[in-house]
C-alpha cells in the first residue's frame, strides 16, 4: 500500500485528501517513510505541516487549525509537494472540523492532506465523505465496525417499527461488553444510512426497510441530534448503556428537546 501511494504521488495521480486507518504507531511509521520519500530528509521541512492538539488540550481546537489554514494560503517554500498531516484525527472538535471542510473540498494544487485515525467510527460523516480511505492493517477494526452496523440496523429497525417503548428491552438484550462497540458504531451506521439516502451507495435490504419506516428528513435530523448527544455524553463519562439508550431514543424521536443534565429516558 505504502509503495503504491509513493508511486501515485510521483506520477501526480494520488488522491489529495486521504484518511489512513489502522494502528496509530504503525501509521506514524508509514507516514514518516512517505514524507521522506516525497520531501527528503530535511527536518523540519518547510513544506510539511502537522496538526495535533496543543499541549494543554485533549482535542484539536481552532487555534492550531487556524495555523494550518494560514499555511495552506501561503506560497510553498520549495517546489515540491506540500504535505499536511492530521494525527489522531478523531480528536478534531466540531469547530475545527467545520473550519477544515472548505479546504478539504478544494485543496490547493500539489498539496496532500493526510488524516490518521485508529477507528473511523469517531469521525464526523462530513469529514469522512471528503476523504479517500486507506486501510493499513486495520481490517479487524473495520470488520468489527461492519458487524456492529449490521446489528445496529436490526436494533434500529425493530425500534423504529415498534416505537420508543421497545428501547428498554432492546438495550437489555445487548451484552454489557458490547455497549461500547454499539456506541462507536452509531456514527458510521448513520453515515452509511445517510449516504445511501443520497444515492452515493446502494441501499441494503435493511437500509431500504428503514427508509420505508422513516422519511429522509427525519434521518438527517436524527444524525444531528444523535451526534450532538454523543459529543456531550461520552466526555461526561455516562454509563455506556445509558449513552446507547439515549442515542437510540433520539434516532426514533430526533425532535425531542434535550440537554445532558435534563434528558430523561
Amino acid at each position: 500500500m505504502l509503495q503504491q501511494l509513493i508511486t501515485l504521488a510521483q506520477e501526480k495521480r494520488i488522491p489529495p485528501i486521504q484518511l489512513w486507518v489502522g494502528d496509530l504507531i504503525s501509521l506514524n511509521d508509514h507516514l514518516d517513510q512517505f514524507t521522506v520519500s516525497l520531501l527528503g530528509e530535511h527536518r523540519p521541512h518547510p513544506n510539511l505541516f502537522t496538526l495535533m492538539p496543543l499541549d494543554d488540550k485533549k482535542e484539536i481546537t481552532m487555534e492550531p487549525t487556524r495555523e494550518l489554514l494560514h499555511f495552506l494560503k501561503t506560497t510553498p517554500t520549495l517546489p515540491t509537494w506540500r504535505i499536511v498531516t492530521i494525527r489522531d484525527a478523531e480528536l478534531l472538535n466540531r469547530q475545527a472540523t467545520n473550519a477544515l471542510l472548505k479546504i478539504l473540498e478544494a485543496p490547493p494544487k500539489d498539496t496532500l492532506i493526510i488524516l490518521l485515525c485508529a477507528s473511523i467510527g469517531k469521525l464526523l460523516p462530513t469529514l469522512l465523505s471528503r476523504c479517500t480511505k486507506m486501510s493499513f492493517g486495520g481490517a479487524h477494526q473495520m470488520s468489527m465496525d461492519a458487524e456492529v452496523m449490521q446489528q445496529l440496523g436490526k436494533l434500529i429497525t425493530t425500534m423504529t417499527a415498534r416505537g420508543p417503548a421497545s428501547i428498554q428491552e432492546s438495550i437489555d438484550a445487548v451484552h454489557d461488553t458490547d455497549c461500547p462497540r454499539y456506541v462507536e458504531g452509531l456514527r458510521p451506521f448513520l453515515h452509511k444510512l445517510l449516504t445511501s439516502i443520497k444515492a452515493d451507495i446502494p441501499s441494503s435490504k435493511g437500509m431500504a426497510q428503514l427508509l420505508t419506516l422513516v422519511p429522509h428528513s427525519k434521518w438527517v435530523e436524527a444524525y444531528t441530534a444523535c451526534s450532538d448527544y454523543l459529543d456531550q455524553a461520552i466526555p461526561a463519562h455516562l454509563p455506556m448503556r445509558e449513552i446507547l439508550r439515549g442515542a437510540l431514543y433520539l434516532i426514533h424521536t430526533p425532535s425531542i428537546a434535550y440537554s445532558l443534565n435534563t434528558h430523561k429516558i
